[in-house]
């Protein structure tokens, strides 16, 4: 859904989708790229249904076996507490500034130019799309593995121990707070406010295209909390 949302209709500016056999056909796009980018074109017959089910639980228990730890966008911020938690590491560590927001731009990394983030719209086909028997049932791999994972942030906060993570995400909310309103004003993007591409001068403000933007900032913000954090949240780490 975000391939197609940002790399065919916000960056490429598709007004239709004449391209696809099935045209404006969002399904079409889902199942080809699916099968495509992650190659399980054998779980899946002609008509995009799935073959066998234990094969996707069995790909979710492996992955799950492979990773000590996996976040989700939509819990990012208790993700990255948790991980600073098992980590050790500061709270000024995982601060960071939202480098895509509706209304910015993006530079998408291509010849087309800065590209403006429209707000999210989710249109009358697409909303029949998701609760289709059809999607729900294609989409069975991806949630089987985003429950699992929920339910494993769940429990590795009650292992880290869950007044050690409210208080915890507490100061990192705090610390975000102050990183938006001390940082984010001055922070340079690869596009500005305006839409005008600004790499050479977004070089020395980001880690790598548009990541860790406005580090230097908030390096300054982190080293200043940690003389001052035991007052205010002690015991967090």
């Amino acid at each position: 859904m975000s391939s197609f949302q940002i790399d065919e209709l916000m960056r490429e500016d598709i007004k239709n989708l004449q391209i696809y056999p099935r045209a404006g056909d969002m399904m079409y796009y889902v199942s080809t790229e699916a099968i495509k980018r992650r190659r399980l074109a054998p779980m899946y017959d002609k008509g995009y249904k799935i073959k066998n089910i234990k094969v996707f639980e069995e790909i979710v228990a492996e992955i799950l076996d492979d990773y000590n730890f996996i976040g989700t966008a939509e819990r990012l911020d208790e993700s990255l507490v948790l991980l600073r938690l098992l980590l050790d590491l500061d709270a000024g560590d995982i601060i960071y500034l939202s480098s895509k927001t509706n209304g910015g731009y993006d530079d998408g990394r291509s010849n087309e130019g800065c590209v403006l983030i429209p707000k999210p719209n989710i249109s009358e086909p697409t909303k029949q799309l998701f609760s289709s028997e059809a999607y729900i049932k294609f989409q069975y791999g991806d949630h089987i593995l985003y429950e699992a994972v929920n339910r494993s942030i769940d429990e590795t906060i009650e292992s880290v121990g869950f007044e050690r993570f409210r208080k915890a995400l507490d100061e990192h909310k705090h610390l975000m707070a102050l990183a938006n309103e001390e940082c984010l004003p001055s922070a340079v993007f690869p596009c500005s406010e305006n839409g005008v591409r600004q790499t050479k001068m977004a070089a020395v403000n980001c880690y790598w295209d548009d990541s860790g933007c406005g580090y230097p900032c908030l390096d300054k913000i982190s080293k200043k909390w940690e003389k001052e954090r035991t007052s205010q949240f002690p015991h967090t780490s």
